[in-house]
């Protein structure tokens, strides 16, 4: 909803500042930051996300994401390969309801704003619960929607309590030490509904206050420095922002929620640029989104899509030079590094000196550069021209482990390091093959399905093993066994393929559809069924069902398997392309209400399209008056009677009062009659 009604004052004031650090200056011409990746999928399987909500990146490199709608955090390595998890659904020590804000302190703990739990939980970088600050209310150290949360420097901790509008402030060890804003419609310190916070290198506080359409700036005792922003579409104006943070040159950047975009701002309020627009692509964000961002030491910039379930990472290096690689490298292939310099509008002449790794192979190099003792050199440059510059590596043929890029940009006598990506993983081995000979025999892939069922702990990360992972391993037993690494299949596990023959998949083409019940009864199990249509160039595939947390599963049908610690249900693997109607009986909790849901992916030859189909089931059904669950002649048959009898209905028959006017009577019937003629 569009917030129009201010005050004539508090416009006044705005358009004051409008002018102060908008008017009649325009913002310099810069490269917007360069799309590096992005990882996760809608779902509720490893890697997938019902909603991600928060996102942060540890000293090492590994990036965690809190996803709301699977009440869990995920954690990633810096190639947004999935590695582990922790968290369910409770009010437990370690457990959560809709995570949100995310940080990790200098020690590499975690914190995560638990937000209907109304407190934060603290975890080691392993994810064991240490301890949890706050609890339900509006005293000091209570929470009333604990969104956002940031760490300084100090290790004091930095809370953006939303819902009683405003930040507190918390000891390393959780000790409550003071707050700072209210209640208001843009006042200074004043909050509607904020939703991020940040802390820069000097200490301020940065707050997006959301419903206002502002940034607000406090310094480290909470004292109001400045705001900026307005309600609206053009540059430097906002429509409920939600994510902020800092870069080490102190600009702010803005997840402007409503607007689809992200906005650069310099550190006194001046709009310097944006980047994103509306969509699915690679750099556009979907419906309330970008919600989050994170900036690490590099100045990469990690965003939450959260309309897309996915995290998008870019790399910026402003009047710079950006590097870009590959998602993998695979032993004795050469492949391309990319590197986009974007000089200054002021600059008279550039440079760039960039060092691959040792022992790699330098060739094809561009823009005239040259090889000297492992460095390639290109320029001088005597303008400031943006220029891409290329060349090509070839790793030795038994290279192994993660490898570092590194390099310097000179522009008028000023050196910088080159921003971007600068670390490249070897993914050889595919964690089935504990032998690491390059092939998945028998008993590897028996094995690591086996430990996929049963939800056991294998040798070889990620843990739990994933769907996909499973798969693919049984497709590369089925093709011969032998494999190898293509970093251009795409990320793992599709990178891993047979030497024989690459796995074939086109989307679309191969489909998994449940079917639910309209409705249940607590305590009564019923049947859920997914029909399965491989297609023909399927070699293997699978299934994971996620089941409402506290339900149970059995009766599986094809030797399916509950995972009663996920509340999962596995299919497979079926080392076939047959279609297959897969089933099995699920029993709700004896007080089970309202609406549940259900989530799922398939996995074929190791891609994971989404299960489709019904997606819940509730325990009201209209025009169910007998309680069978399905509305039919019989009960229109009742809805008559009950009509003509002119009294008031059982209480039962009320759960199937079609228009919640709180009778039973002939739009009950006819509702049935329509139901049966369908």
């Amino acid at each position: 909803m569009a917030r129009q009604n201010f005050c004539l004052k508090s416009l006044l004031c705005k358009a004051i500042c409008l002018f102060v650090f908008l008017g009649g200056i325009p913002a310099y011409a810069e490269d917007p930051p360069v799309y590096v990746m992005q990882f996760g999928t809608k779902g509720t399987g490893n890697g997938q996300f019902e909603g991600a909500a928060g996102v942060a990146v540890d000293s090492s490199g590994n990036i965690w994401v809190s996803d709301y709608g699977n009440h869990r955090v995920q954690k990633f390595n810096s190639s947004g390969v999935y590695q582990s998890q922790f968290g369910t659904f409770g009010t437990g020590n370690g457990q959560f309801n809709n995570p949100i804000g995310i940080t990790v302190d200098s020690s590499g703990n975690i914190y995560v704003g638990d937000l209907r739990n109304e407190r934060i939980q603290k975890f080691s970088g392993s994810g064991a619960y240490l301890s949890q600050i706050g609890t339900s209310g509006g005293g000091d150290g209570q929470f009333y929607g604990p969104i956002d949360l940031e760490v300084d420097k100090s290790g004091n901790i930095w809370v953006l309590d939303s819902g009683n509008n405003r930040v507190q402030k918390f000891s390393s060890t959780g000790t409550y030490i003071s707050k700072f804003g209210s209640r208001g419609e843009g006042g200074k310190g004043q909050f509607d509904w904020p939703w991020g916070i940040a802390v820069d290198s000097s200490g301020n506080i940065w707050v997006a206050d959301t419903y206002n359409s502002l940034i607000q700036k406090f310094n480290s005792s909470g004292v109001y420095q400045i705001q900026f922003g307005e309600y609206g579409s053009g540059n430097g104006q906002l429509i409920y922002p939600k994510g902020i943070a800092v870069d080490s040159s102190g600009n702010v950047w803005v997840a402007d929620t409503e607007n689809q975009r992200i906005q650069k701002f310099s550190s006194s309020g001046t709009y310097l640029s944006q980047f994103g627009t509306a969509g699915t692509g690679n750099g556009q964000f979907n419906v309330n989104s970008p919600s989050n961002i994170f900036i690490d030491n590099s100045n990469n910039i990690y965003v939450v899509d959260g309309g897309n379930n996915r995290i998008q990472k870019f790399a910026y290096s402003g009047s710079g030079v950006t590097r870009t690689l590959p998602s993998c490298y695979s032993p004795g292939t050469k492949l391309t590094v990319t590197l986009k310099a974007a000089p200054a509008s002021t600059t008279g002449s550039y440079a760039v000196e960039e060092t691959p790794p040792a022992g790699w192979t330098v060739s094809n190099i561009s823009n005239d550069g040259t090889l000297y003792s492992g460095v390639i050199k290109f320029g001088p440059f005597y303008d400031n021209t943006s220029r891409t510059l290329t060349y090509d590596v070839t790793p030795p043929a038994a290279e192994t482990g993660d490898k570092i890029f590194s390099g310097t940009a000179s522009e008028d006598g000023v050196s910088k390091s080159i921003a971007g990506q600068t670390v490249i993983s070897a993914s050889l081995y595919h964690p089935a093959d504990v032998n690491k000979d390059l092939l998945i025999s028998m008993d590897e892939m028996t094995a690591y399905g086996a430990a996929w069922k049963k939800g056991t702990v294998w040798s070889i990360a990620p843990n739990p093993i994933p769907v996909d992972y499973v798969i693919r391993a049984a497709t590369l037993w089925k093709k011969g066994g032998k494999y190898k690494i293509d970093c251009t299949a795409g990320t793992c596990p599709l990178c891993w393929v047979s030497v024989s023959k690459r796995s074939a998949f086109r989307e679309g083409e191969s489909s998994a559809v449940r079917d639910l019940p309209e409705s249940y009864k607590a305590g009564e199990a019923f049947t859920v069924s997914v029909e399965v249509t491989p297609d023909s160039a399927v070699t293997a595939y699978g299934i994971e069902e996620q089941i409402p947390l506290g339900w149970t599963a059995s009766e599986m049908n094809e030797g399916g398997s509950f995972d009663a610690a996920a509340f999962k249900v596995k299919f497979g693997p079926f080392i076939t392309n047959q279609a297959k109607t897969l089933t099995y009986q699920v029993t709700p909790l004896t007080d089970a209400k309202g609406a549940y849901t259900f989530g799922g992916t398939a996995s074929f030859d190791g891609n994971n399209p989404q299960i489709t189909g019904d997606i819940s089931v509730t325990d009201i059904l209209p025009g169910d008056l007998n309680g069978d669950l399905k509305a039919d002649l019989k009960d229109a048959v009742i809805a008559l009677q009950i009509a003509a009898a002119t009294q008031p209905p059982p209480t039962a028959a009320l759960a199937g009062d079609v228009n919640s006017d709180g009778k039973i009577g002939t739009q009950e019937a006819v509702f049935a009659l329509e139901k049966v003629a369908k």
